[in-house]
């Protein structure tokens, strides 16, 4: 029993030195520009548009960035009863300043975890079938702030894919994808 415990632990130090001899690879250098267009899913379904400029490239083994997001949304939620159909429409718009820490796993691969706040402008209205009606819209704002997690995976030096979980205190997807490209 006490092998098997040798083995497992030197297996498990050499593959932890293993991956901190990688993770300090870091070919961003400072004033590198990160731009990302994605689609987003849940809640409904978006576009959005983010860049990254590269402030420190060996902080901590990685880099960190500040930049923005800018992101638009449409929802659309129905019900139905006794015939009378109801939906609820919403529109949304986000300009959010992000900030950034990444770190590059190898050199074409990258992982990432930053926060945003910023603001939301929202538009909410009801349709129904009843005599074609349309309920007011409602305009309004608010402040936004959210986490997000992420990676980025280059085919090439300057292009690739990347993906990115978030979570928001109001409507910015929860999972986006997409494309990206490093200037």
């Amino acid at each position: 029993m006490k092998k098997i415990y040798v083995v497992v632990m030197v297996a498990i130090m050499t593959l932890g030195m293993s991956f901190k001899a990688q993770a300090i690879e870091n070919p961003w250098n400072t004033g590198t520009i990160v731009a990302n267009a994605h689609v987003g899913f849940f809640p409904g379904i978006g576009g959005s548009v983010s860049a990254d400029y590269v402030l420190v490239n060996s902080w901590w083994k990685g880099h960190f960035t500040v930049g923005g997001y800018v992101n638009g949304v449409t929802y659309s939620n129905g019900t139905s009863y006794y015939g009378v159909n109801t939906r609820f429409h919403r529109n949304s718009f986000s300009v959010l300043p992000r900030a950034t820490y990444g770190l590059n796993i190898t050199k074409d691969f990258e992982v990432h975890a930053g926060v945003m706040t910023g603001i939301c402008f929202i538009n909410s209205y009801y349709t129904s079938n009843v005599l074609n009606e349309h309920f007011d819209a409602v305009r309004t704002y608010g402040f936004e702030y959210g986490t997000f997690v992420g990676c980025r995976y280059f085919f090439t030096p300057n292009f690739g894919v990347s993906a990115e979980a978030c979570v928001s205190s109001y409507y910015v997807p929860y999972l986006n994808a997409g494309i990206t490209l490093k200037f």
